[in-house]
């Protein structure tokens, strides 16, 4: 089978740091060749997947995350681009609603955020001529009136994750710096549990940056940790080999955002 599987325009696939959704892209593209599918991935310009890549984008364009000018001239480019593939799997926000999307090829779309209201009504646009996944059963309990046509956990690749060396004496976070992700909820918990908290997160946008100013720089104490964020081995040093965590973990000193 053909499958083409569109990225979005801000990070490439693999990221560098963070980047949640690259990430999985990366490693379900990998997975279905190895498995002897034919993957074209249309992605942005700088990224290194071992697949097929669409050619005529734009590099990785991390500093307009969420805008839809970037957007849609990177999904009118893969749906143009992808008239040929068996199924698209499309991992955009926008792409599910472009019109012009090559007659008679199926698509079907991970839902990779929050089903709050506003979205809701988006993925129920979406569901009426394309297939949507959620990434859990609490997502999809969440849209009662969005059609989810199956529940899939994202995958990693247990061949490139180290083993760990044990407890490592320590609670984490890792995600990014938002409300929705609960680090004030989790420095909370540790604390009222006694165990340090090392925090590594995404930090970049201004919603992100005024979050962390006005909520979680105020809670930080001296068994919380910010280790800013990290790159796949800082994050497999953090969660899995805590004596190689100082060495690999090169995240930005909070106290230096001014």
């Amino acid at each position: 089978m053909r499958i083409g599987l569109i990225a979005p325009p801000w990070l490439p696939v693999p990221p560098l740091g963070y980047g949640g959704t690259e990430a999985v892209i990366h490693t379900l593209a990998t997975t279905l060749a190895a498995a002897g599918h034919s993957v074209v991935l249309a992605a942005a310009a700088d990224s290194t997947c071992p697949v097929e890549l669409l050619d005529g984008f734009a590099p990785a364009e991390r500093a307009a995350m969420g805008t839809t000018s970037t957007e849609l001239p990177h999904v009118i480019r893969a749906y143009a681009g992808l008239d040929d593939v068996d199924i698209i799997h499309d991992h955009t926000l926008a792409g599910p609603l472009y019109r012009h999307r090559p007659p008679g090829i199926p698509v079907v779309s991970t839902i990779h955020s929050d089903m709050t209201p506003a979205l809701c009504r988006v993925y129920e646009a979406f569901s009426r001529d394309v297939s949507l996944v959620a990434i859990s059963q609490h997502q999809a309990n969440s849209a009662p009136d969005v059609k989810i046509r199956r529940v899939i956990h994202h995958g990693i690749d247990p061949e490139s994750v180290p083993p760990g060396a044990g407890a490592g004496g320590y609670a984490c976070f890792l995600g990014r710096m938002a409300p929705c992700k609960g680090i004030a909820e989790a420095i909370g918990v540790a604390r009222k549990a006694g165990i340090q908290l090392k925090i590594a997160a995404k930090m970049s946008d201004p919603m992100e940056v005024d979050y962390f100013r006005s909520v979680v720089a105020p809670l930080l104490g001296p068994d919380e940790e910010f280790l800013g964020e990290l790159d796949a081995d800082g994050k497999f040093a953090l969660l899995g080999m805590p004596s190689r965590c100082s060495a690999l973990c090169s995240g930005t000193n909070p106290l230096e955002w001014s």
